[in-house]
């Protein structure tokens, strides 16, 4: 199913009204491995996970 930007605005505003917490908005090519914002930037400049939260 693909959405365009509007409709995503609205259902995650309709989602935190209801306290829904975790949301998944999917990635444009399946291929692509689902990777954390750590794993996509921090890990492969070799910044360890312990030092990654300590710096948000």
């Amino acid at each position: 199913m693909k959405e365009n930007w509007e409709s995503y605005k609205k259902w995650i505003s309709e989602a935190t009204r209801n306290n829904i917490k975790y949301y998944y908005r999917g990635q444009s090519d399946k291929l692509w491995p689902l990777k954390t914002t750590f794993h996509r930037n921090s890990a492969p400049k070799g910044i360890s996970l312990p030092h990654y939260f300590r710096r948000k």
